[in-house]
């Protein structure tokens, strides 16, 4: 099934299949205007989705099109070691490693999830 931009007069750069404007793609399966294929891309079309659908469900107007806010890519290495380019930012090896820590422990929900991912991630025999 291929995916393209809707053109709609309600739905300017968001991304439906062809001829159903009520169904959205997001995350794995679009590939827009050359976006690459990470989480940060595929968590901002999800929310531009949702926010697209409460609109129409409350009969705002037009949608706005979808704009992709590069906040930077990161990487792990190996062991408590990664790469961050944030911007003009960029941090390598155990510096780069909390930095890519923090912000994934800052995405998860609840605090009981937070500690336990932290407790697994610093212990050394998993």
């Amino acid at each position: 099934m291929r995916v393209t931009r809707y053109e709609g007069s309600h739905s300017v750069g968001v991304v439906c299949l062809p001829g159903h404007p009520e169904i959205f793609v997001v995350g794995d399966l679009m590939s827009l205007d050359g976006l690459p294929g990470l989480a940060e891309v595929a968590m901002q079309s999800g929310a531009h989705a949702g926010h697209t659908i409460a609109e129409r469900v409350r009969g705002d107007g037009d949608a706005k099109p979808f704009r992709y806010r590069d906040l930077g890519t990161m990487a792990t290495i190996s062991r408590f070691r990664a790469v961050a380019s944030i911007g003009p930012i960029r941090l390598w090896g155990f510096i780069g490693w909390l930095a890519w820590l923090l912000v994934h422990i800052v995405f998860l929900t609840g605090f009981k999830n937070r500690f336990t991912t932290l407790r697994q991630t610093l212990r050394r025999d998993s």
